[in-house]
């Protein structure tokens, strides 16, 4: 009896297992359907709430990166991703748009360029309502005005001054850009830049600088400024004093060893520093340079509502130094609009210049 029980199970199972493994290899796609989801979700959560960039890029933890890398290791996990990728407007997308480009496992991706390529499409196309909408604009100048020649604002470093609004006369202007060299922004910035004969200030990375040596050239063969930004862009805040020292001379000897040397100009990462790292900048003779000026173009994906933030931002200082970033595609998509909206305010461009 027991063994004819035991022939019923054992045919029972042989007769449906086609039907049990089928549902055990279903429900892994289900799990990374939800994982996936999970995580998109998550890090959309954390981009809406993040009121800074030091927030944002903090938020986006190790967790984060670690299910991204976990997803795009398998082909249902690939799958899952790419669902929810596509499903999202182009602004929601444009959160992950670093990550797309920058991670490796993104390159596993089968919609990886088909994301990208709608992604410039966004951009493109948002740029191109900015143009029209600017053409609309009674008594709209037919030939394009120029926001240079910049002026040179020589500043001293004796002492290692801090620098908010630069101290500039009343309608003037400093641009700076943080965080690259970028292989393709940069140079679009660049050319931008040039056609209005103006000159801007930018903070490079000691990393992004090594692995874009041409770009970092041709910012200084434009005459442009070059302050030092670390070698990395940690919290310098979270390091300790002979590590954060460390990541500072780290990128201004980055960017020496390419080009021979650098301006005695410094930019905190997030703006994010502490006493005893000021007062380590005094003693070297490096000023120190904030802003007053936020585009929130790490923030603002939309290339037309970037225009309008950054132009408001202006409209309230009447003087100051701007940030920008020229490692989003956003920023140099709206940079040549920008800079003749500038010079159609009759605001005067200014690039800092070490006296010492």
């Amino acid at each position: 009896m027991i063994y004819r029980l035991f022939s019923l199970s054992l045919s029972f199972l042989i007769l449906f297992s086609p039907l049990f493994s089928s549902e055990i290899e279903a429900s892994a796609p289900r799990s990374e359907d939800l994982r996936a989801r999970r995580f998109l979700q998550d890090s959309l959560l954390k981009f809406q709430r993040s009121s800074s960039q030091r927030e944002w890029e903090q938020g986006f933890s190790q967790h984060l990166l670690d299910e991204f890398r976990h997803l795009s290791g398998s082909g249902a996990g690939r799958q899952a991703l790419c669902q929810g990728f596509e499903n999202m407007d182009p602004e929601r997308l444009a959160v992950f748009r670093l990550l797309l480009e920058e991670e490796p496992e993104a390159q596993l991706l089968g919609c990886n360029q088909f994301l990208l390529d709608s992604l410039d499409q966004f951009i493109q196309e948002r740029v191109e309502l900015l143009q029209q909408r600017r053409l609309r604009i009674p008594g709209w100048p037919k030939t394009k005005a120029r926001f240079g020649p910049s002026q040179e604002e020589w500043v001293s470093t004796q002492g290692g001054p801090v620098y908010f609004n630069g101290g500039l006369p009343h309608g003037h202007f400093a641009l700076t850009f943080d965080d690259g060299p970028h292989p393709q922004r940069t140079p679009q910035i660049l050319e931008a830049l040039k056609e209005h004969q103006t000159l801007a200030t930018f903070f490079v990375l000691g990393q992004n600088a090594q692995a874009h040596p041409r770009v970092l050239r041709e910012i200084l063969h434009h005459q442009h400024g070059l302050g030092g930004h670390t070698q990395s862009h940690p919290d310098l805040k979270r390091l300790s004093f002979a590590s954060a020292v460390a990541e500072i001379q780290d990128g201004f000897a980055s960017i020496s060893g390419i080009v021979g040397f650098s301006d005695p100009f410094f930019r905190f990462p997030y703006g994010s520093r502490t006493s005893r790292l000021q007062d380590y900048l005094r003693e070297q003779n490096i000023a120190t340079f904030f802003w007053n000026v936020d585009t929130l173009d790490w923030k603002i994906k939309d290339p037309l509502a970037l225009f309008d933030y950054a132009l408001e931002q202006v409209g309230k200082v009447d003087r100051g130094i701007i940030l920008f970033h020229d490692i989003h595609p956003q920023t140099a998509a709206i940079m040549p609009d920008f800079l003749e909206a500038l010079a159609e305010r009759q605001l005067q461009s200014v690039v800092f210049r070490a006296a010492d």
